[in-house]
């Protein structure tokens, strides 16, 4: 859908929410990259055409180790995690 588009950047965020009954808190992971010039193999969903920055790979040619090492989702999970140790 971009053909020969040159600005090819792009991110995805994920959102993790808690609630306790009275409070809710965010926890927010992003990462940016830019949409490949042709469409890979492997993963699912964006994962054969996102590349994230700082790499010449789509999530889809990655392994899942390194994938979930650099991930949106890891992001936000990893800021969930040290809040949450940090309630006592």
């Amino acid at each position: 859908m971009l053909g020969n588009k040159v600005n090819r950047n792009a991110s995805f965020k994920s959102i993790i929410a808690f609630h306790d009954g009275n409070k809710i808190e965010l926890f927010t992971g992003e990462i940016k990259g830019k949409i490949a010039f042709e469409l890979t193999t492997g993963g699912w969903g964006f994962d054969p055409i996102f590349v994230p920055g700082n790499s010449d790979l789509t999530f889809g040619q990655m392994d899942l180790e390194t994938k979930n090492q650099i991930s949106h989702r890891k992001i936000a999970i990893d800021r969930f995690l040290k809040w949450y140790q940090s309630q006592g």
